[in-house]
Order: structure tokens, then sequence, then C-alpha cells
């Protein structure tokens, strides 16, 4: 999970600009200020990079780091990430 996270962790920053030390808790749009363009485009990068479609619905729920990461656990079964439930 770890690893997973930290993956995630720089694909945010990536996107956004978020403080290098936010929590794995912190909210992506409230505490981080990812603004909807920006997410969107988070979004397709995880289904480009780990190879799914993120249905809409679990996106819009996954807030935190630690629940992106444990979406994406779910959505990538039989690889590391599936390890980080």
């Amino acid at each position: 999970m770890q690893d997973l996270q930290a993956e995630l962790r720089a694909l945010i920053a990536e996107v956004g600009e978020p403080p290098d030390d936010f929590s794995a808790d912190a909210h992506l749009y409230l505490d981080l200020g990812i603004p909807s363009v920006k997410a969107m485009q988070l979004l397709m990068e995880l289904e480009e990079r780990y190879g799914v479609r993120v249905p809409d619905d679990e996106f819009v729920e996954a807030t935190t780091l630690q629940s992106l990461a444990a979406m994406m656990g779910r959505l990538v079964p039989g690889s590391a990430l599936e390890g980080g439930r």
C-alpha cells in the first residue's frame, strides 16, 4: 500500500500543486485545493497509467490519497496494487 500511495502522491503532485508533505487523509479538493479540471486530468492519468476504466462514482468518492489507493487496489486485480486493500 505504501508503494501505491507513493506513486499516487507523485501523480497528484504532477497534476495539482499540493504541499509536499500532505497527509494520506487530506481531502484532495477541500484541503489541497485541487480544482475539478485537475481532478479530471488525474482521472485520465489513472486510467492511462494503470490501464483500467475508473467508474465516475467511485472516483468522486475517493477524496483522499488513502481512499484513492484503496480504490485503485480494487480496480487493478492480480497486480501489486491489489495487496493495497
